[in-house]
């Protein structure tokens, strides 16, 4: 269903802010409704969607529960998305366990994560092309500018954070 304002459609023909309409609505449903501390299962269509929106800064943080440096970085990353998210930063976690969203959600819950965290199972190694965790993209309007692989410092994940944004 298209959505046309004052008039959008006419004579049969659908002018473009119709077809835009329905484009955006379409992403949208792909990417399933974030809810705060809930891991949350995501389609290979609504990750490429999460990893190409063009709406300013974002990072990316690919993660697993079994994944040591990936744990001890999420009480890091979860403050500095609550510091960077009134500057327009949005921080979004992957989670690649096989066992489901069911693996990392107690991790989650434990360190109370506040950004979303999606489940995109081991499908998403190879769509992203993940050789090592934690995986950290910095994705500035739809464009990845820079990929950190591997455990590091809080110092660190600081000075990536604030490079970025800067």
């Amino acid at each position: 269903m298209a959505i046309c304002i004052n008039g959008a459609a006419d004579g049969g023909r659908v002018k473009p802010i119709c077809l835009l309409a329905v484009a955006v609505a379409v992403m949208l449903l792909s990417v399933p409704a974030a809810i705060a501390g809930k891991v949350m299962p995501i389609s290979a269509e609504g990750l490429q969607a999460v990893l190409h929106e063009s709406d300013g800064n974002r990072v990316v943080v690919f993660m697993a529960a079994w994944c040591a440096p990936c744990v001890e970085e999420l009480p890091i990353i979860n403050r500095l998305a609550a510091d960077y998210a009134p500057h327009g930063l949005k921080v979004i976690g992957v989670a690649l366990d096989s066992g489901g969203p069911e693996a990392m959600q107690p991790i989650v819950d434990r360190h109370q994560i506040r950004f979303p965290i999606y489940w995109a199972g081991e499908t998403a190694i190879q769509t992203c092309r993940i050789s090592r965790l934690p995986l950290m993209l910095l994705i500035r309007d739809g464009e990845e500018v820079k990929r950190i692989a591997g455990g590091r410092s809080q110092e660190a994940i600081e000075a990536d954070f604030r490079s970025f944004m800067e």
